[in-house]
């Protein structure tokens, strides 16, 4: 039994366990927690509760709730952009954030698939993910931190991902058509003001973001515009489909080391060699989608249409001539729950590695 300290009340109004973690960030702690009105409820519903310690250097939640105000302003409402109920300053000495309660992240659903989805779940993730970074630039705001540990998807039980319905031990399935939602805005700004004035260019600028899944533009200290959503994007398409980027997994002595290593091959390496293996019958679509998006300007508005074609075009190969396909994310069989949380803490040490880089 968890003591009465293991708990902390916000305002009177939500509490949390402190041994609750959902996930740990670089600057926020993600707590599963309940309204108190409903504590003694056998049936309550959970929240996701993010905070941040109120003397941060860099506080970014009031931000990040003023950008999920905007982006989900009456009447603009968009599936894939989190539903926020409160913020919180300065309670607890924590500022917080209390959302939807969400599942596993794409990252952690990724790695219990051993890095492997089946191709027609993969196009249809990406298609959602393209809605959403459309939809967030049309209310003139830009992520800068897209990445598969910032997608999620949102489901009532976390069991039935990881072993099929009632918990049994099996493998379990999640529709890649289910909603996925796009979180942490706490690096996202508004790229053009309410007049369409897009904000100037600018260079010598300090990389920001995960540095794997981070533009090419970001990496040499420029200004970030639509188009570094997009080439985040391009990163995590290559990902999905081979299971690794050519510049992951990279070996030096020291992290500045990797670091360099990291920068100098994502600026050298051409779009043909980032695609060398895809499979064949996407190679070709997959490479003008990131040679499209390397050629847009720092103003420039993106085809959204032209890229979304360019993954239908994928879809109707795998589908042509085809009845019954499958359009699900199957997750390998675990055969202890003890198994899974050693993988996915193993991932979260390596992620907190990487994001240590670029600090």
């Amino acid at each position: 039994m968890l003591k009465a300290k293991n708990y902390l009340t916000i305002n009177n109004e939500y509490r949390y366990c402190t041994d609750n973690i959902l996930m740990k960030g670089t600057f926020c702690i993600l707590y599963r927690g309940y309204h108190i009105s409903e504590e003694n409820v056998k049936n309550k519903k959970f929240y996701t509760i993010k905070a941040e310690s109120s003397s941060t250097k860099h506080p970014q939640l009031k931000h990040e709730y003023e950008i999920l105000k905007h982006l989900n302003e009456k009447g603009n409402k968009k599936t894939g952009i989190p539903n926020f109920f409160k913020f919180y300053p300065s309670t607890n000495n924590k500022n917080y954030i209390i959302m939807d309660m969400f599942g596993h992240t794409l990252q952690q659903i990724f790695e219990l698939s051993d890095y492997k989805f089946n191709e027609l779940s993969v196009l249809n993730i990406l298609n959602e993910i393209l809605d959403i970074i459309e939809y967030i630039h049309s209310k003139r705001v830009i992520h800068r931190d897209i990445e598969p540990s910032h997608l999620i998807y949102t489901i009532k039980d976390t069991s039935d991902i990881l072993f099929g319905n009632n918990g049994e031990k099996k493998e379990g399935k999640i529709n890649s058509n289910s909603d996925l939602f796009l979180l942490d805005y706490g690096l996202s700004k508004f790229y053009c003001d309410s007049h369409n004035n897009h904000i100037l260019f600018k260079d010598n600028k300090k990389p920001i973001g995960n540095m794997i899944f981070c533009s090419i533009w970001n990496l040499l200290g420029i200004e970030e515009s639509r188009r570094d959503d997009l080439d985040s994007f391009c990163n995590i398409m290559i990902y999905l489909i081979n299971g690794k980027l050519p510049w992951m997994n990279i070996k030096a002595k020291t992290q500045q080391e990797i670091k360099d290593r990291i920068k100098e091959i994502k600026i050298s390496i051409s779009p043909l060699e980032i695609c060398f293996n895809v499979p064949n019958i996407f190679n070709d679509n997959f490479l003008k989608m990131i040679e499209y998006v390397r050629s847009l300007q720092f103003c420039d508005k993106p085809n959204y249409n032209f890229l979304r074609i360019l993954i239908n075009n994928c879809i109707e190969k795998i589908i042509y001539g085809k009845k019954n396909i499958d359009c699900f994310i199957v997750i390998k069989n675990k055969s202890e729950d003890a198994e899974i949380e050693r993988i996915l803490e193993k991932r979260r040490k390596e992620r907190e590695k990487e994001k240590m880089l670029i600090e």
